[in-house]
């Protein structure tokens, strides 16, 4: 789908096609990176034999250990027809080196999505995006569309679309934001009739305007 697979969506697929539903990691430009694996650890199991990976500070360029969240970097191995060394893909992740399955190779134990989708809590911690996504899939009953708009370092704005319904749990869902960017968060709540698309045709649900 071109995205992070939310748990709330893998869910509704395993039950409607009864089967497992695993991820896998990939881009245009390179190809598939990582595949998660069947177990139940969720961990992404990362393409050694065509990739060079590295995990950066989201800021510097320095490794970051494992359990950090870092930027994707990579070097391919393979490609003949244009040298691609050591490319910051814009995706972010959590590595370690050995699997919970035991196969052999370093996996991802998070992919987190793109930096530029990234939020900040109220005490400057960064966030990824899917704390706010698979918040929302709590609501997904009533609200249709959502954006989540960062606009300095503790005012928020979330757009919903709701239709025509009434949506009596604004106060619930102000409560989950607020567990995820603090308590003393000013998180103020727009309702709307559209979530605009891109270009792309794609709605960008999180903003960062603080950054």
């Amino acid at each position: 789908i071109s995205e992070t697979l939310p748990d709330g969506a893998r869910k509704v697929l395993q039950k409607a096609f009864k089967c497992p539903v695993i991820s896998r990691y990939s881009n245009i430009e390179n190809g598939f990176l990582a595949q998660q694996c069947g177990d139940e650890s969720g961990e992404y199991h990362m393409n050694t034999a065509g990739f060079y990976f590295e995990l950066l500070d989201p800021n510097r360029d320095e490794p970051v250990s494992d359990g950090k969240t870092g930027r994707i970097v990579i070097t391919d191995l393979f490609n003949f027809a244009m040298p691609i060394i050591r490319y910051d893909t814009g995706d972010m992740a959590v590595k370690k080196e050995q699997s919970a399955c035991g196969l052999p190779g370093p996996v991802f134990t998070r992919i987190d999505g793109r930096k530029v989708d990234f939020i900040y809590d109220t005490t400057g911690k960064l966030l990824s995006p899917h704390v706010i996504t698979n918040t929302m899939w709590r609501y997904s009953g009533t609200v249709r569309q959502f954006q989540f708009l960062q606009n300095d370092a503790n005012h928020y704005i979330i757009r919903l679309n709701t239709g025509n319904d009434h949506f009596n749990q604004e106060a619930n869902m102000l409560s989950d934001l607020k567990e995820y960017v603090g308590s003393e968060a000013i998180v103020n709540v727009e309702y709307v009739n559209e979530i605009p698309t891109l270009a792309s045709g794609k709605r960008k649900k999180i903003i960062n305007n603080f950054i």
